[in-house]
């Protein structure tokens, strides 16, 4: 069902938003220039605080390093998170993707700033601390890379009536990632106690 926002442009036109009827704009630019102007408005005052309750999270860029334990973490605020969604077919993938991060090896290998040594790294971003109004911008507009035009993407996104995002979050992947590890390790335990069992076979069978 389709969305009539004359109602809301109405309620706006306090905020003097200001926008050329000639000059396109998405809703991701509507809603950074509205947020910015309600967040000014708020400035000083005790409602300041709702905003960023409400609106207010924190990502976490993480760069954690291959073959030593000086991981950095640094929090940067924010009030929207863009998904990619070409090529995805919920929100789910798109914040799979968003939080997957890129291994930096080769000629890219990232100083490690405790060590000094360049290593392999893993670079990623996170969430840190939830708003209690996620706002999700669902990227659209994409680079056509055959005829280098901005095209829009009408392809179909679902998205859940509950969503949960643990699994995107600092904690949440760093538990998986200490749950994978300790199966890991409990595999090749396994592996190993097995081995004289096979060895002692394998010298009977020769006897």
């Amino acid at each position: 069902r389709y969305f009539d926002p004359r109602a809301l442009v109405e309620a706006c036109k306090c905020l003097n938003l200001n926008y050329n009827v000639y000059q396109q704009n998405d809703a991701s630019e509507f809603c950074d220039k509205l947020l910015d102007r309600i967040e000014t408005a708020l400035k000083g005052q005790p409602q300041a605080r709702e905003f960023q309750r409400i609106f207010g999270g924190r990502m976490v860029a993480q760069k954690i390093p291959r073959g030593c334990m000086h991981r950095a973490d640094r929090a940067e605020p924010f009030v929207r998170a863009e998904l990619i969604i070409r090529g995805k077919e919920s929100i789910e993938e798109s914040l799979a993707a968003y939080v997957e991060g890129e291994l930096m090896e080769g000629d890219n290998k990232v100083e490690c700033e405790e060590c000094g040594e360049k290593k392999d790294t893993m670079r990623r971003t996170c969430f840190g601390t939830l708003p209690n109004c996620l706002v999700l911008h669902l990227k659209r507009f994409d680079l056509d890379y055959t005829t280098f035009e901005t095209v829009k993407l009408n392809d179909r996104c679902a998205f859940p009536e509950t969503l949960n995002l643990k699994p995107y979050t600092k904690e949440g992947i760093e538990a998986r990632e200490a749950a994978e590890a300790a199966a890991r390790e409990k595999g090749g335990e396994g592996e190993g106690s097995e081995r004289p069992e096979e060895e002692e076979e394998e010298a009977a069978g020769g006897a």
